[in-house]
């Protein structure tokens, strides 16, 4: 599975403003990009948070997951686990009535987050 905005997998995202445009456009579904005058599609910054970087605004994407329904899945979402693990950084497992995500792990909570929502929002 890959991200239908970069084409990079979900353990490809690395802490940063790409990652950031990935989770407000898939996840978020906010328009992140305008036009300019030259034509050029430029980055709208005012409205994409920090969201693999800071703690709190990765809880926005948690808050959004769980208000969604997961595809091929009944019943509410919600973050199983967000757990530190001493060799691997965090790992995030999203889980509905009937089933669970793979397990996504990163060097920090806010990119554990992030990656495993990307890893879900595309879901098929």
């Amino acid at each position: 599975m890959t991200c239908p905005r970069c084409h990079k997998t979900p353990e490809e995202h690395e802490a940063g403003r790409d990652t950031d445009y990935c989770i407000a456009d898939v996840v978020m579904e906010l328009k992140v990009l305008k036009d300019s005058s030259e034509g050029v599609l430029l980055p709208i910054d005012a409205q994409v948070k920090y969201y693999s970087t800071q703690i709190a605004d990765a809880w926005e994407v948690v808050e959004k997951i769980i208000s969604t329904q997961l595809p091929k899945h009944v019943g509410p979402t919600m973050l199983h686990s967000l757990r530190q693990c001493a060799r691997d950084g965090w790992g995030v497992i999203w889980c509905s009535d009937f089933g669970y995500t793979p397990e996504v792990f990163a060097p920090t909570a806010p990119l554990a987050i992030c990656r495993a929502a990307l890893m879900v929002s595309k879901e098929e």
